[in-house]
């Protein structure tokens, strides 16, 4: 969906002061439909209508089954801009599921290591941002045609696709064994905690001086 805008300007003639539009209101939309969809799996899970993983799972379907779906018909729009327009934002829009499917696994996965844990999805969706508009740059080259973006937007569809899968089969929000910091060997429970309040007498002496 990020390169929908070349798409406007090389295959429909729109002018960047048009695809600029078209760049920021699918997102404008995709953050209220989060705020939405957030409180919708809150509420299912307040009421306990879905488990935990499923929740996510849901939340995941929607994000790249949904968007394969509207990349797909975006693929297939042809001459119509304005249907081009509506899969383009309905597939950008749904995409704030992942407030509550990927982004939220994180926590579920690894309290104490979610923020690795989104560092590492971060250095991968960084690198598909480098790789997609080389790709399309290789397809649509000197062939700026239907054709050719129809390719490109089957290619992103079904990439989506089998991250829906995927995640259906294997996808989890079981907390992980090491997200528990083993205690060192030879150091027992009442040791570290004996350390840490003279740790804490200490800090308390030094605060004091410094009054």
């Amino acid at each position: 969906m990020t390169q929908a805008p070349s798409y406007f300007n090389f295959v429909h003639g729109w002018n960047i002061n048009a695809t600029g539009l078209l760049s920021g209101l699918p997102h404008v939309l995709r953050m209220i439909f989060s705020y939405i969809y957030s409180i919708f799996s809150d509420w299912l899970l307040r009421t306990q209508r879905m488990s935990h993983k499923n929740v996510r799972k849901l939340a995941n379907f929607v994000t790249t089954g949904g968007g394969a779906l509207f990349t797909l018909g975006l693929s297939f729009s042809g001459c119509q801009p304005i249907l081009a327009i509506i899969f383009m934002m309905a597939g950008t829009a749904i995409n704030g599921a992942v407030s509550a499917g990927t982004l939220a696994v994180f926590v579920d996965l690894s309290p104490n290591f979610a923020s690795v844990l989104l560092g590492f999805c971060g250095l991968v969706t960084t690198g598909a941002g480098f790789i997609s508009p080389l790709i399309v740059g290789i397809l649509t080259n000197h062939r700026q045609t239907i054709e050719q973006w129809r390719l490109v937007f089957m290619i992103a569809a079904a990439n989506l696709g089998i991250s829906a899968i995927a995640y259906q089969f294997w996808g989890t929000a079981d907390v992980q064994p090491w997200n528990e910091c083993k205690e060192r060997e030879g150091e027992s429970p009442d040791e570290l905690t004996g350390l840490r309040s003279k740790k804490r007498e200490e800090s308390d002496e030094t605060d004091k001086v410094d009054v």
